[in-house]
């Protein structure tokens, strides 16, 4: 360390000390890492070649600067817990980012304190090694192991899928050997995996298919791309014959060279089999039709019954009631208190009549029936706990329950309403990830009168196509997963409150999730 402590000495002279410092000088002239050197005053005494290109200055202009003339105030404060630590003895190491003559650049720093022959310290030497390249370098390959982490983690997931996939399905290479198989292939034909891959896919297949598919179906196949429902016969390990239709789609590299089919295999066994049974069921379905037919003629009757009851058995019972009423206020006129009393027990058992009969009605037009606002209040919570003891036991954990009203019952038909919270929690929970919390929250407003019942899921929201015919008898709608709604769970709940005076509102549907509200008019605010 003594020959940077004076690097001004001539490189001449007999003096064999001089000759070394002057050697190791031309050495660090060579080198590419940048040398500076520092006095006590944080003066420039020295750079290198390497530091001059760095800073992009010539070097000739440097000694005798101020540290913070030549890096500039702000490196110059960035820098001072290091540069205290150096002043102070210690060798520091650290990143940094340097203004250079070429932009703006990552370096390594290493500040080594700069010592006499005695030991006196005066100053530091400066490293840096530009390593912009060498950092970015290191980036791209983590950038790049990550890449290949991702695309290994996306191919293993969709072999799994692929192979998981409730479908009987094979892929194999130009050479008709298979690459891959699904479980349900392998289930249905009753081998295992290690069995199959690498053989050839006719190997499976009856003599007759064998030679159709490598006569016609595979040239045909590797030329055009693709082949639909080619009728085949393959056979099971237990040497049982099955009925396939076979599609199947070709991949192509990026020249156009074919690469791997892969196909789709229906078994169509039963199918066929269910040809013979075809003029029965045709014999039934019209046997059924005439059934149906028949109930339709027998519902119909019915409703006119109802309607005849709704006239003939209210009416002379409202009729009786109020002759029951006039006469029993005539006898108290006259003094008669024990008949009176009578006709009033007669008129308590009438109205009782009259509620069950009204009950009855209710219940038989359910859905059919004009809207008819209830005329007494149910207790709220009772409600919510026997729709929520009609939900599978597994999932009531996912509802929670909040109150931004003290009400505690309300306006409603309990039975009714029961039906529209037990269809949409049903909803929320079958079109909703597992463990994703429903919120059932109560409230109420003042103008208009009425009780809210709130319905909300986190899920992803409500298929667009479906929003135009959300409350419609049979709007089905396909989702994601496959599975096709037939709508009838939101069209009860609609009518569950449109016939009791109230409606089903749709508040929000959107990817965090979906808000449906009851709304229960509670008569006029007063």
């Amino acid at each position: 360390m003594s020959l940077m402590n004076d690097v001004s000495a001539p490189a001449f002279g007999p003096d064999p000390a001089r000759a070394l410092a002057a050697s190791a000088t031309a050495l660090l002239e060579t080198i590419d890492s940048a040398v500076t050197v520092w006095d006590g005053a944080l003066r420039c005494l020295y750079v290198n070649a390497s530091a001059a290109r760095m800073l992009g200055c010539p070097a000739q202009e440097l000694p005798g600067r101020p540290l913070a003339e030549v890096i500039g105030e702000e490196r110059f404060r960035a820098c001072e817990a290091e540069r205290a630590a150096v002043l102070a003895g210690r060798t520091v190491e650290f990143e940094s980012q340097v203004q250079g003559g070429d932009g703006l650049r990552t370096c390594r720093i290493r500040l080594l304190p700069r010592r006499h022959g005695d030991g006196r310290q005066d100053g530091f030497i400066a490293l840096t090694d530009d390593v912009t390249e060498a950092r970015e370098l290191r980036e791209s390959r983590a950038r790049r192991h990550e890449t290949e982490l991702a695309i290994e983690r996306s191919n293993d997931a969709l072999r799994m899928l692929y192979e998981q996939t409730p479908a009987m399905l094979h892929s194999i290479d130009t050479e008709g050997r298979l690459l891959t198989v699904s479980d349900r292939w392998l289930a249905c034909l009753g081998y295992g995996r290690d069995e199959v891959l690498g053989r050839a896919s006719v190997d499976f297949m009856t003599p007759g298919s064998r030679e159709a598919v490598l006569v016609e179906y595979l040239p045909r196949l590797w030329r055009a791309g693709r082949y639909d429902r080619l009728s085949l016969q393959m056979v099971r390990r237990d040497g049982t014959v099955i009925d396939v239709l076979l599609s199947s789609v070709v991949g192509r590299d990026p020249e156009g060279r074919p690469l791997r089919a892969l196909s789709v295999i229906e078994d169509v066994t039963t199918l066929l089999d269910r040809a013979a049974q075809l003029r029965r069921e045709q014999l039934a379905r019209r046997e059924l039709e005439r059934q149906a037919a028949e109930l339709a003629r027998l519902a119909s009757e019915r409703r006119e019954m109802l309607d005849l009851l709704a006239h003939e058995v209210r009416q002379p019972l409202n009729n009786a009631s109020a002759a029951i009423e006039s006469a029993g206020a005539m006898l108290a006129d006259k003094g008669e208190q024990g008949a009176s009393a009578r006709l009033v027990r007669a008129q308590g058992v009438l109205s009782e009549v009259r509620r069950h009969v009204d009950n009855t009605l209710a219940v038989s037009t359910l859905l059919s029936g004009a809207p008819s606002p209830p005329e007494e209040e149910a207790d709220i919570d009772t409600v919510l706990s026997v729709a929520l003891a009609e939900l599978p036991r597994a999932e009531r954990a996912r509802i929670t329950i909040t109150r931004d009203t003290a009400a505690r019952s309300a306006l409603m038909d309990s039975a009714l309403v029961r039906l529209a919270l037990r269809n949409l929690l049903g909803n929320a929970i079958r079109h909703t990830a597992p463990g994703t919390p429903v919120t059932v929250r109560i409230s109420d407003s003042e103008a208009p009168l009425a009780l809210f019942i709130d319905i909300i899921d986190e899920g992803g929201g409500l298929p667009p196509e479906l929003l135009p015919r959300l409350f419609a008898r049979g709007a089905r709608v396909r989702h994601p997963d496959g599975r096709t709604s037939h709508g009838l769970g939101l069209f009860i709940a609609h009518r569950a409150l449109e016939v009791q005076g109230g409606e089903l509102r749709l508040l929000h549907s959107g990817a965090d999730g979906t808000a449906l509200r009851l709304v229960l008019p509670q008569g006029q605010a007063g």
